[in-house]
């Protein structure tokens, strides 16, 4: 089943999950779709804790008799705007207010843990694998941090568009350096799928220019996706001894863009004031947008070496904007 856990969607599924017991205890999957890590780990403390709480049997059912597979689903899906609407209603023939626009792209990677068989989903494209915590590290640092890292640099240029982005050199040639220097080095490979044509296969989905992804819904709440996005490998690269300047031009950028464009037209993000506050004192003094710990961990605040690419990258920026910084940095 698939549902958002909601309390009222979490007691409704302890409601099934009781009946279900009462009448035989037939084993069941619970197949978490929300697109979060570990989401099949995050329904089964949720969806227990509720069970818990109405009875040890049940609790016991739910550990002996349910399965909750993690899974991760990848589609590029930009905001929907009136041309959407105008083109499905003038085309089409169909009158939507919502259309949900998307990539050609599509990929559902699940984990083969079911409780009594499954169903054939492999027959539509569906990858079963054990691996899924390797494949949301694809995902996550290599599809998502190129998305967040072009993303504030680009709007400090006024690029609109992913694709648009994509035809200049410069960035095409930092996106590919941040992914084979930064990004693949951190990542565990996936036999049968190597990391550098997963690489490859993201760049290719940005290029294409029928999709008119935007670059000002990648800029929304930086300070939610930054810490899963990015930090994490410019941590292991330290930890590696390896280069972290992509990294930092992306943050960098990032502490310029909360600085200098206008808080009313800055894409959404509820921490969005305290980061501003943070990035405000770094035009003086570059470092100090790294005291912001909602982003920053004390390995990067702590580390000299981040320290300083981060002051270069930013002086770089305040000096030669955003494409400067990117040719610069080449």
């Amino acid at each position: 089943m698939t549902l958002q856990l909601s309390t009222a969607n979490l007691e409704a599924i302890a409601d099934g999950l009781e009946s279900r017991r009462v009448a035989g205890g037939a084993p069941l999957t619970i197949l978490s779709c929300d697109n979060l890590p570990g989401n099949g780990a995050v329904a089964r403390a949720a969806i227990s804790r509720v069970c818990s709480n109405r009875s040890d049997e049940l609790a016991r059912f739910v550990e002996t008799a349910c399965t909750f597979p993690n899974s991760m689903v990848d589609r590029i899906t930009p905001q929907t705007t009136d041309a959407d609407r105008t083109w499905l209603r003038e085309e089409i023939g169909v009158d939507d207010g919502w259309p949900v626009v998307s990539e050609p792209f599509r990929q559902w990677v699940l984990e083969d843990s079911f409780a009594a068989g499954r169903p054939p989903y492999e027959d539509v494209g569906a990858l079963f694998t054990d691996r899924v915590h390797d494949w949301e590290l694809y995902k996550l640092r290599m599809l998502n941090a190129t998305h967040s890292c072009m993303a504030y640099l680009m709007a400090l240029e006024g690029v609109v568009y992913v694709d648009e982005a994509m035809s200049i050199p410069a960035v095409r040639q930092y996106l590919e350096r941040l992914l084979t220097t930064e990004a693949i080095p951190t990542l565990t490979e996936i036999p049968g799928h190597p990391a550098f044509e997963y690489a490859r296969t993201v760049l290719g989905r940005f290029e294409n220019t029928g999709v008119r992804d935007q670059i000002a819904r990648l800029c929304i709440d930086g300070t939610a996706k930054f810490p899963s996005f990015l930090i994490p490998t410019a941590e292991r690269q330290l930890e590696l001894g390896g280069p972290v300047e992509c990294a930092a031009l992306a943050l960098a950028a990032w502490a310029r863009y909360l600085a200098t464009v206008p808080a009313g037209e800055r894409a959404y993000d509820p921490s969005g004031e305290r980061a501003a506050a943070f990035a405000v004192r770094s035009l003086d003094d570059p470092a100090a947008f790294l005291d912001f710990d909602l982003v920053f961990t004390p390995r990067l605040r702590d580390s000299e070496r981040f320290r300083a690419a981060f002051a270069v990258a930013a002086e770089a920026l305040a000096a030669h904007g955003a494409l400067g910084a990117l040719d610069a940095s080449a």
